[in-house]
Formats: C-alpha cells, structure tokens, sequence
C-alpha cells in the first residue's frame, strides 16, 4: 500500500485531472463547430462552464463546480447531437467521466484532510478500507453505466428488446441513470477521527 503521503497527493488530484479531462474533451469538440447558428452559443457554454471549474477551486466550493460540469455536459451533447452526430460509445465514456469526477471530488473533500495528518494505523487501514469501497462502488456504477445502455441498443436494434417507443426508451435511460448516479454518490462512512 502507497504511504499517507501518496495517497493524500492522488485522492487531491483525481478531481483536477477528470475536470481537465472533461475540459479539453469539451473543447475539442466545440471548437470544431463551423455552424454559424452554433458556435458563439456552444462556445459561451464552453468559456462559462471552464470558468465556473476554475471558481470551484476557490472558497465557493460544490455549486460552481456541479454548474460547471453540468454546462461543459450541455455544449458536448448539443455539439455532439445537432452538430457532428452522437456516437453511442464516447457519449457514454464522456457521461460516465463526468459522473467519476463529482465523485472523486467528493473522495477528496471527505479523504483527503484525513491522510494529510497522522493517524494510527488502525484508523490508517479504516480510512483505507472505505476508499476502497468507494473506488469499487464507482467502478461497479461506471461499468453499469457503459454495458446496460450498449446492451439495451443491441437488443433492440436485433429486435429481441421492442423498445419502440420515445417514452420507453426515455425511461429505460432515466432508470439507468438514476441507478448509476446513486450508486456513484451513495456517500461512505468515513468520519475524522477526535484528535
């Protein structure tokens, strides 16, 4: 196992890296848009939704944040779905991406002051044993996330699901939403430890 110090500087960085991440995904696929109707709008979400990232980091904390992951998620899915043609396998990587990293921020606004001090050992493997779980529930909601929507588009483009109406296929996405994100954000029960 990495030491308290290593485990501090990655649990600190996974929020960062996935929002950059998401950022220049975002990026690149606005700043191709050559659609005059499109592109000052797509890139206003794009310059709004940076920024409110860039504040998050500041003493405002979670709503700039959620705001900010929510309108880069905005001008991704209008670029992808009204501009270059929405591709089942990268919107759902991009969905998911975005889901990890308000789960990681959470991991390191829970777990992150607790490795930055010295701990018994004892409380050292409790605290280890619950970022375990939570990087395991996580993998468990993105894997769901990524094979029931490929599944469910495969059964019924075979026929063997009839899924054929609008609203059916919208509630069978929300259900499956509504599942992952619960399962990415059921919160762990990791508590500081009285000094």
């Amino acid at each position: 196992m990495a030491s308290p110090r290593v485990r501090f500087q990655t649990v600190r960085a996974l929020p960062l890296a996935s929002l950059l991440v998401l950022g220049v995904w975002t990026a690149w696929e606005v700043l191709l848009v050559d659609e005059p109707r499109l592109d000052v709008g797509l890139q206003g979400l794009l310059v709004v939704g940076i920024v409110s990232l860039f504040v998050s980091f500041g003493r405002w904390g979670a709503w700039p944040r959620r705001s900010g992951i929510l309108l880069l998620a905005l001008a991704y899915f209008v670029t992808r779905i009204f501009v270059s043609g929405l591709d089942l396998v990268p919107a759902l990587v991009y969905l998911i991406l975005a889901i990890a990293s308000v789960e990681f921020q959470i991991l390191s606004d829970r777990l992150a002051p607790l490795y930055s001090r010295r701990l018994p050992r004892a409380e050292e493997r409790r605290i280890d044993a619950a970022m375990t779980r939570s990087v395991s529930r996580l993998a468990v909601a993105s894997l769901l996330a990524f094979l029931v929507p490929l599944l469910a588009a495969d059964l019924a483009r075979s026929g063997a699901l009839p899924a054929t109406t609008i609203p059916t296929a919208l509630g069978l996405s929300a259900a499956v939403i509504a599942i992952v994100a619960w399962l990415a954000l059921l919160p762990g029960r990791v508590r500081p430890t009285e000094e």
